[in-house]
């Protein structure tokens, strides 16, 4: 991560009279943005946002009861404007979701070794990798909402609305961690607002378009090394270390497309795909502006990979139904993720992969009243262990969902929905890095509720 280097050579002079440099603001935890970041299961563990890679998986949704299993054929409530607007078409009533919830997530980072021959190794551990601070367990407790909405426009047409997080990231490690001249502070929260509609073509297929208005925010908080006396000109004196933030907002437009096809009265087949997008964090601010060079440009922009997902479903009897979900995201596309400021140019993430997803779940019917359900995902790594950066150290997903839905008749009905997420140990073992390790401790217990109205 030589740009840290870089960017204190660039910055030095503007913290010689100030300790820190930052843009005065609340912690996300504290901003509207939390209000709709319940996809935030991506809220793990290193604490990153994750979903195979960036994308959001979980909605407090009823389908989040068996890990979205099946969810890409379309679900029979509101949140099928999101997993598959198509189906829309086939619900005949207007309804309306909401949900929220509480993330609760457990890290704790194991130092393997420090490159004492580095000066940033040096300075991580000044008494020797005995002294250096790994992190230790850290805990995180977040929350959020989303909504859904659908409605019948006449027999073959049905038009929908839903506001989620599309992805979302928080890391928080301690100011004086070994990994501190990489990041001590990430925030990365994309929310979207989906406006879809849905066309039943004939019994058996339905089609449905999306249009997304999609509002990233990143803030990036890291340390810069100390220098000696004499080594930079403009700080003839050396410094401590410094403190930095950076902090960016965007807008973007997008869409989806999707698909539904009867099988028969008891199976059902969906697809779902989603374009690449590119948020363009390009005028990334600091709090000093006027003291930076004004040729010095940061950009840190943000690729996130198109994904396909097909989903099947299929009622084996009265009671009981089963649940499938195939999916590929293309994280291929997000070769690197730049930061530049005067020129020097490094990444926060570089040669991603392309991640794999797969998804089994059960819908048991109870009696009239309650649903019981239950399921398994699993997301491949998008990185190796030796590519693997601090601020985005993302391994392979596991998790295990159960729920329950209590019908209290037309026309409401609400659920509750627990998922463990093993996100994997995250190994950082890039060559070059002046510090190595994994993550011993790295899951999230996510608990939601939802509550479905019918018009």
């Amino acid at each position: 991560m030589s740009i840290f280097v870089h960017m204190y050579y660039e910055l030095a002079y503007v913290v010689r009279k100030n300790q820190s440099i930052g843009v005065k603001m609340s912690r996300l935890t504290k901003s509207w943005l939390l209000l709709p970041l319940l996809g935030i299961s991506q809220l793990t563990l290193c604490s990153q946002a994750v979903a195979g890679g960036l994308w959001a998986q979980e909605f407090g949704d009823p389908a989040m009861g068996r890990a979205n299993a099946g969810a890409a054929a379309g679900t029979d409530d509101a949140s099928t404007a999101l997993h598959n607007p198509a189906y829309m078409s086939e619900t005949k009533k207007e309804q309306l979701m909401v949900s929220g919830g509480v993330i609760v997530t457990e890290n704790e980072f194991s130092l393997d070794s420090v490159d004492e021959s580095s000066r940033r190794g040096q300075q991580a551990c000044s008494g020797g990798i005995e002294t250096c601070d790994a992190g230790g367990k850290e805990y995180g407790l977040l929350g959020g909402a989303s909504m859904f909405y659908t409605t019948p426009i006449d027999e073959k047409w049905a038009w929908g609305l839903s506001f989620s997080a599309a992805s979302g990231g928080i890391t928080d490690r301690d100011d004086d961690w070994v990994g501190r001249f990489d990041m001590t502070d990430v925030d990365l929260a994309v929310v979207a607002l989906a406006s879809s509609i849905s066309y039943k073509v004939n019994d058996w297929l339905s089609v449905g378009v999306s249009a997304e208005f999609m509002y990233g925010f990143i803030n990036l908080e890291l340390k810069l090394p100390s220098i000696e006396p004499g080594t930079v000109p403009a700080l003839p004196d050396g410094y401590g270390e410094s403190s930095v933030e950076l902090e960016d907002t965007t807008t973007e437009v997008s869409y989806s497309l999707s698909a539904t096809v009867k099988v028969s009265e008891q199976t059902r087949i969906g697809f779902r795909y989603h374009p690449e997008v590119t948020l363009e964090f390009d005028d990334i601010d600091l709090e000093q502006p006027k003291a930076i060079n004004p040729n010095s440009v940061i950009t840190a922009d943000l690729t996130y990979g198109q994904f396909v997902r097909i989903g099947i479903t299929h009622e084996l009897n009265d009671n009981l139904t089963v649940h499938s979900t195939l999916g590929w995201d293309d994280w291929s596309a997000l070769k690197d993720v730049p930061l530049t400021i005067a020129g020097n140019t490094a990444n926060i993430a570089q040669d991603w992969e392309d991640t794999y997803h797969v998804a089994f779940g059960v819908d048991y019917k109870l009696n009239s009243e309650w649903m019981l359900q239950t399921g398994f995902s699993y997301d491949s790594s998008p990185q190796d262990d030796d590519m693997r950066y601090a601020q985005l150290a993302l391994d392979e997903q596991k998790r295990f969902a159960i729920g329950a839905q209590y019908n209290y008749g037309q026309p409401f009905s609400v659920g509750t929905q627990l998922v463990i997420l093993d996100a994997g140990s995250a190994p950082i073992e890039r060559e070059g890095l002046y510090y190595s390790g994994d993550f011993k401790t790295n899951r999230a217990t996510l608990f939601m509720m939802n509550a479905n109205w019918q018009f």
